[in-house]
């Protein structure tokens, strides 16, 4: 859970440059990711005990509120032939592996 949503705080943050460049202005930004708890945290439906994700709860909530369009969070089942998925498991894979 720390690591998808570290990776959708740093999705936002790269969202929020290309707008501020002038190079992108999307009307809707939808984060997708195969981890529930993320996505819910994200979305605000929950809460959490753990000091380390209500500091990136905090980050993400302060990025978010400089994005101009809505933010939508979406789920994909892990490991099922979705391309991007697959692409963001591999990169996230060979990352860890150092």
């Amino acid at each position: 859970t720390t690591a998808e949503l570290v990776a959708i705080i740093y999705g936002i943050n790269e969202v929020k440059r290309v707008i501020e460049d002038g190079s992108y202005n999307p009307k809707l930004v939808r984060i997708i990711s195969d981890c529930t708890s993320a996505l819910d945290l994200a979305a605000g439906d929950g809460g959490t005990d753990d000091e380390c994700i209500s500091e990136l709860l905090e980050i993400l909530d302060e990025t978010s509120t400089d994005v101009s369009c809505p933010i939508e969070y979406q789920w994909v089942k892990a490991h099922s032939n979705h391309k991007m998925n697959d692409i963001a498991d591999y990169l996230a894979y060979h990352h860890a592996q150092g």
